[in-house]
């Protein structure tokens, strides 16, 4: 195996396919012991089943974030990037906590997840938190693989996907899009200017997608 020919790594430390695997030991290992799933259970390009995808390093040619955590009695490891995937691409965020008694908590709950997308702007809008990841690289990484990337979107999240993730209170700037979007089964949006129905769509769709990530993750369960 060798590294992806078009492969970009935007982590100072991680340079190519091995680096990769010395920081992700035995990635091919655990994985089945954790959930995977897509936004709305959507199936994968090529009609490919989400629950049998498998994370292959090789495949990677966006490196967005790779990390490792120790600390006396658990292993986490956190990876983001994006992956080739039946002639297209595949957002990839894998989180594993990894006890000393095995790639399942002492509860029985699975240690971890696997969180796929084919929508580079829900992707970044729900899965790259602002307080942990470093969202301005990978922004500029998206637009300069030509995708259409939305403003930046803080979605009031319920709870974070990791304990050590402070919560955020949202900006001013969206307080009007929250309060339409809260009634919006209510209201008759197409009263609205354009300009704002149109970023008032847009913020919905992020804001659902939000609420599906949150609810498919049970969040709070592997992190806690």
């Amino acid at each position: 195996m060798s590294t992806h020919p078009d492969f970009q790594s935007f982590v100072p430390y991680i340079n190519n396919l091995e680096d990769m695997k010395q920081r992700l030991q035995h990635v091919e290992d655990f994985q089945q012991t954790i959930q995977c799933m897509t936004q709305n259970q959507d199936h994968l390009p090529g009609g490919g089943d989400p629950h049998n995808f498998r994370l292959r390093l090789e495949e990677v040619d966006r490196l967005y974030d790779i990390r490792v955590f120790n600390n006396p009695t658990t292993h986490y490891k956190v990876f983001l990037g994006r992956v080739s995937y039946n002639n297209t691409h595949i957002f990839v965020q894998m989180c594993v906590k990894h006890c000393f008694n095995g790639f399942y908590c002492q509860c029985g709950i699975p240690s971890g997840f696997i969180y796929l997308s084919c929508n580079a702007n829900n992707f970044f809008q729900v899965a790259v938190e602002e307080d942990f990841y470093n969202r301005d690289v990978m922004f500029e990484s998206l637009c300069n693989d030509n995708y259409i990337m939305n403003h930046y979107y803080i979605i009031p999240r319920p709870m974070t996907n990791m304990k050590y993730i402070s919560s955020k209170m949202p900006t001013l700037t969206f307080l009007t899009h929250i309060a339409i979007n809260k009634y919006r089964k209510t209201l008759d949006l197409s009263l609205l200017p354009t300009i704002l129905l149109n970023s008032v769509t847009d913020y919905n769709k992020i804001s659902d997608a939000a609420a599906h990530y949150d609810r498919s993750l049970d969040i709070g369960k592997e992190w806690a």
